[in-house]
């Protein structure tokens, strides 16, 4: 069985479990009846602002989802960065940390994939240095389809399957960080799909990535 064979079933069997309503919906290449049930409607009036940073118009949400309430101002930023360039069925992710100050006590854990470095501001670039180096080590994945720190742009969808199911997934490090019981996310994961003439939706990851 070849790898992209075992993308596109991954994919399948995430859509599916969204479907059931198991997870949130995402972005996953599937057959027209599915797709419909994924079209997004454009997120409008006031919800389209954080914190004085807008959404692109050109981005459109998931249905189901409540992105505009998890949304953070640099979270809007990248996705609109990442729509820019996002070609048409290709994927792009934004990794939004939403808690600096506990991922950097996160990231003293055992099974940590990075380093925690000496004050917050050392632990992000530790952090995010990991995101980037483990990023470009999914085959075909190169520095150019980066965006900043948080972000990439123009995954196909092995690659994007690999990202999602194999390369940023850490384990026992979500165990430790669930065995501390903090009631938010550290980390939130959004995922775009290309649409065309810099277009896109954008979902909430249908799989638990990070804590």
């Amino acid at each position: 069985m070849t790898a992209a064979i075992i993308a596109h079933r991954r994919l399948m069997h995430a859509a599916g479990q969204a479907l059931a309503g198991q997870h949130r919906l995402g972005p996953v290449h599937m057959n027209r009846r599915v797709r419909r049930v994924h079209s997004g409607r454009p997120m409008t009036g006031s919800g389209r602002q954080v914190s004085g940073v807008a959404l692109s118009p050109n981005i459109r949400l998931d249905e189901r989802g409540k992105l505009k309430y998890h949304l953070s101002s640099t979270a809007v930023e990248y996705c609109n960065r990442v729509a820019e360039t996002l070609r048409k069925d290709q994927h792009g992710f934004v990794v939004d940390i939403c808690q600096r100050t506990r991922l950097h006590w996160a990231l003293q854990l055992h099974d940590s994939p990075a380093p925690q470095g000496n004050n917050e501001a050392q632990s992000m670039l530790s952090f995010t240095s990991w995101l980037k180096s483990s990023a470009c080590s999914v085959p075909g994945v190169t520095e150019d389809k980066l965006i900043g720190d948080i972000a990439i742009s123009n995954l196909n969808e092995e690659q994007a399957s690999l990202l999602l199911h194999d390369t940023w997934q850490v384990p026992r490090w979500n165990q430790e960080i669930v065995a501390l019981r903090y009631k938010v996310k550290l980390i939130r994961l959004y995922w775009l799909m290309g649409t065309g003439a810099g277009k896109a939706t954008l979902y909430q990851s249908p799989v638990n990535v990070f804590c």
